[in-house]
């Protein structure tokens, strides 16, 4: 919701953020991610992934898919990517 602007989007998804705990800090942080402290090696992996789905039409870098497959399953990247790009769409509509 924030990388595509969409603020209904990005409203809805802090809500969501509390709800799986996420903490104050890290919800503050999403807009400026690539520089916060605040997120795991994971979430950072996670964060830059959807980055690449949303604002980079789903380029994203080997190293990135690398890391991602590091710590997640294969059916766990496919809802990754698919829940990214619904929201993607979800976004651009409202």
């Amino acid at each position: 919701g924030y990388a595509r602007g969409s603020r209904f989007v990005f409203s809805q998804h802090c809500k969501a953020s509390r709800d799986v705990g996420l903490s104050e800090e890290q919800i503050r942080a999403i807009p400026a991610w690539a520089v916060a402290d605040c997120f795991t090696p994971l979430q950072r992996a996670v964060l830059a992934y959807t980055d690449c789905l949303v604002l980079e039409g789903g380029r994203v870098p080997d190293d990135l898919f690398a890391q991602l497959k590091a710590e997640l399953s294969d059916e766990e990247i496919l809802e990754l990517t698919y829940i990214t790009c619904l929201y993607h769409m979800h976004a651009i509509m409202s």
